[in-house]
């Protein structure tokens, strides 16, 4: 561009480079404009035809493009504020610029309703729109709410199969970043109904979304690892799991002070009470009862790769440690070490597939898992002349106390870039008007948000250019000063 042509060149190291690299200084400023800025003489007006940009006005005017920098230096605003848009874009861009609702009311709302309290509208249970108060406009009457959609339901759409525990539900707006609002991400669990999740339930519907996001549900695990890790607990007891719960049962019973009677007796059922009574002798004498080995112990205690199969931590033998490492890869499969989750994988995981129907303890739905799908249903964002409720203070509508809600009513609902900004009288002077009373700007002209960005866009149309033959005096001089550096 010819009007950085003669600024002058720094030697300068950016960040951590070691070299200097030569650049021109766009610091550089001279104020010749500004010394005839406020010259009637030397300048005279124009109106910017719309989509004219300014190399093509520079060409029209001077009969090149390079002096288009002078509308800029010559017109602080827009210089501040940029070249005027077309309308076109200004109708395009109107809810960008104007993006939330602004609900119109008689109603004092001094005391409630305050910015960043979440509102509603419908049921208090589940209502048909949720929005953020963002602005309040007590000379108007007006609450600006930006609507929040979020996550109301979900619906699956393939419940998988091979869940033997809860699984791991994200859900993520992969648009998030592009918006201006910052999202808050739902929440959810499953409802698992012998191996397929039937239902998922929303526990927090999130805030923010423009788009459905996406719910992505982790891989089963096929195999109900809480039920190894058991195992592997009672084969470091060395108990049956049958003492083992006729021993707590009766300890339970003892901590009760249930009486030596019938009831006690009921109370047991299935099991002897003279087994009960040696199982709990045995225990007070220290002594202890082997546990009948299984499929499942055999599994456990068979040599793999020099140890123990559920010898996970290869430690020499099975440990506590080894139950611990199951539920860790259990919650996480990634979290656990890497030479732990082989063992796992090679060593139990393999041969429990393998041979699924032996072990229908560890795999109590299906031999293969497949993963669960789903999608989400968002809320509506539509707010209409319904009352309009919150309460201060509470955030998620779901924790709302009904004796605690404020509410509203509702005389209209507008997009903001149709609100009202401001009244004006016959002479274009802005007047107040009484916001409880709707018939008080029945005299006066209302401008709307849109209709004063027009004005503002129109007023930038109107600049200062300079004369043919001064513009170019200028250009020279300008040039000059940037050459022989005598620049303020």
């Amino acid at each position: 561009m010819a009007f950085f042509t003669n600024f002058p060149v720094l030697s300068y190291k950016f960040g951590d480079e070691i070299l200097p690299s030569d650049f021109q200084n766009l610091t550089i400023y001279i104020d010749l404009i500004d010394q005839i800025a406020d010259d009637a003489n030397f300048y005279e007006l124009y109106t910017i035809i719309d989509g004219e940009r300014p190399d093509v006005l520079s060409y029209k005017l001077y009969g090149t493009t390079d002096l288009y920098w002078t509308f800029y230096l010559l017109n602080e605003k827009i210089r501040r504020q940029g070249w005027p848009l077309t309308f076109q874009e200004i109708y395009n861009n109107r809810s960008l610029y104007y993006p939330h609702k602004v609900i119109k009311t008689e109603d004092t709302f001094f005391d409630r309703m305050d910015v960043g309290d979440t509102v509603i509208q419908g049921s208090y249970s589940s209502p048909t729109a949720i929005g953020t108060v963002v602005k309040k406009d007590y000379d108007h009457g007006q609450i600006f709410v930006r609507p929040d959609k979020e996550v109301r339901s979900i619906n699956v759409t393939n419940g998988g199969s091979g869940y033997t525990g809860s699984p791991t539900i994200t859900i993520y707006d992969e648009h998030g970043e592009k918006h201006d609002q910052a999202i808050t991400n739902a929440s959810a669990s499953a409802t698992i109904t012998n191996g397929v999740i039937t239902a998922l339930n929303v526990i927090s519907g999130g805030k923010g979304y423009q788009h459905a996001p996406t719910i992505t549900i982790s891989e089963p695990q096929v195999i109900d690892w809480d039920e190894v890790a058991k195992k592997i607990e009672l084969v470091i007891t060395g108990r049956s799991e049958t003492y083992q719960n006729i021993l707590k049962f009766v300890k339970d019973l003892k901590t009760t002070g249930a009486d030596d009677s019938g009831i006690q007796k009921e109370a047991i059922r299935k099991w002897d009470w003279d087994t009960v009574q040696k199982a709990y002798q045995y225990e007070i004498d220290n002594e202890t009862i082997g546990y009948t080995t299984d499929v499942y112990t055999d599994l456990l205690t068979e040599t793999f790769n020099g140890y123990k199969r559920g010898d996970i931590a290869k430690k020499g033998e099975i440990t506590q440690a080894d139950a611990d490492i199951i539920r860790s890869f259990a919650n996480n499969p990634n979290g656990v070490l890497p030479d732990y989750k082989r063992r796992i994988i090679d060593g139990l995981k393999r041969p429990i597939l393998n041979d699924y129907t032996s072990y229908p303890l560890w795999v109590p739905h299906s031999d293969s898992g497949v993963t669960a799908t789903a999608t989400p249903v968002l809320s509506s964002s539509t707010f209409t002349n319904k009352p309009l409720a919150s309460h201060s203070g509470v955030s998620d509508w779901r924790n709302f106390d009904p004796a605690e809600i404020k509410t509203i009513s509702t005389i209209s609902v507008v997009d903001q870039y149709n609100a009202v900004h401001h009244y004006e009288d016959g002479n274009g002077n802005w007047v107040d008007i009484d916001p409880t009373d709707v018939s008080s700007a029945a005299s006066y002209t209302p401008v709307t948000y849109f209709e004063r960005l027009q004005s503002q866009n129109d007023d930038l149309k109107i600049i200062k250019i300079l004369k043919p033959d001064v513009a170019q005096q200028i250009y020279s001089e300008y040039q000059r000063l940037l050459r022989d550096n005598n620049v303020n």
